[in-house]
């Protein structure tokens, strides 16, 4: 079962040594800027930084942030990855799962969104387990596509 912590000044270290595995640099971008741009990003609201847990090894990165850019009471999430050493553990989709179902018992949010590297076609396939669906490629993220999930 995974969990999610808050990235604080105890565990950055751990998120920061987390990275993909080869060929995937170009999917996502590193825990470090994340961090960086979680502090700094002055049109970012509310953004969360998480450490994905599996017991007390951390073995995946999540950050969120709430906007309205693609509708009302959205959660959009802005970077997600599971480290070279845990993938094809099923963390990647037990970790999008518990996020999805902790929304969803909130109650706070009416959707989720996230974006893609199209080449990227394991992301497609778990966002596309979970019930994200396609909206389309969007310019304004770098020309990645677009995927809502009604929660």
């Amino acid at each position: 079962m995974v969990t999610f912590r808050q990235i604080t000044s105890e565990n950055y270290v751990a998120a920061v040594r987390l990275e993909v595995g080869p060929g995937q640099e170009n999917f996502v971008a590193s825990n470090c800027r994340s961090l960086v741009q979680a502090c700094y990003e002055a049109d970012w609201q509310n953004p969360l930084p998480m450490g994905i847990f599996d017991g007390e090894t951390m073995v995946g990165f999540v950050l969120t942030i709430e906007t309205d850019e693609v509708g009302p009471d959205t959660i959009a999430i802005l970077r997600f990855m599971i480290g070279a050493d845990h993938q094809k553990k099923g963390y990647g989709k037990a970790a999008m799962q518990a996020l999805l179902d902790g929304w969803r018992k909130e109650g706070k949010y009416k959707q989720a969104g996230l974006s893609y590297v199209p080449s990227n076609s394991v992301a497609q396939r778990l966002y596309a387990s979970v019930g994200f669906v396609e909206v389309g490629i969007k310019e304004e993220y770098g020309g990645e596509m677009l995927a809502l999930c009604q929660l």
